[in-house]
């Protein structure tokens, strides 16, 4: 399952992961268009998953709530009807950079709130326990991304980026996940800064290496948003 605010850049990050579509012969590259209970959501056939990337008001239910929480809650029953067993097997969750940079604390703090409610409500009516993976999506957007990014090869564009959180039911253990996120961030930068200089070295425009150059600055400034 994808979810995301509107605008968050689900399907625009989901066409281009690199993903293999089977059935592009017969559909195309582009997702299905639901039907029925799922007529707000678009599916995507790959060969190894089906991911269904739901509307951007599922996940925060600002305009209309009362329709949109009804819609969300009936699409989860669709869920369990037709997957009893497990309904999902996880959850995509997508963060925009846009946001984390635009928005006060206090939209900041609601989107996480209603994101939060949205994987209590699922965890609820499912009865199952599911993996959240948080996609930070545009990322594109900070100063310096393309010049640090450009000349990097497909091996390394395609490995895994990130990190994963320990977990044990019943312990959910929030200050750990708090200084656990900060270590594992802080990672991160350093792997960006260790590889800063051979990035500047492929830039031979003095604008681009200096762009290239403040890139790892810009993402680090992203740490205590995310950390809220």
């Amino acid at each position: 399952l994808v979810m995301g605010a509107p605008g968050a850049g689900k399907t625009t990050a989901l066409f281009n992961a690199g993903l293999d579509f089977p059935l592009t012969d017969t559909l195309g590259k582009n997702a299905v268009r639901g039907v029925g209970g799922t007529r707000n959501c678009d599916w995507w056939f790959t060969d190894s998953a089906v991911l269904i990337d739901t509307a951007g008001r599922y996940a925060l239910q600002e305009s209309q709530r009362v329709r949109d929480a009804a819609e969300w809650h009936s699409f989860i029953n669709l869920l369990k009807r037709y997957r009893t067993r497990q309904p999902i097997n996880g959850v995509i969750m997508t963060i925009s950079v846009a946001d984390l940079l635009s928005d006060s604390a206090e939209a900041r703090f609601a989107q996480a709130s209603a994101l939060r409610e949205r994987m209590a409500e699922l965890h609820q009516q499912t009865g199952i326990h599911f993996p959240v993976y948080v996609m930070v999506t545009k990322t594109d957007l900070l100063k310096g991304f393309m010049s640090y990014f450009g000349s990097i090869d497909k091996a390394r564009r395609d490995a895994i980026w990130g990190f994963t959180f320990n977990w044990e039911l019943g312990k959910p253990h929030k200050d750990d996940w708090h200084r656990h996120f900060g270590q594992q961030f802080q990672r991160l930068e350093q792997q960006l800064q260790q590889q800063l200089a051979e990035q500047m070295t492929h830039e031979r425009d003095l604008n681009e290496r200096a762009e290239c150059f403040l890139f790892p600055q810009e993402f680090a400034s992203l740490r205590p948003l995310l950390n809220e």
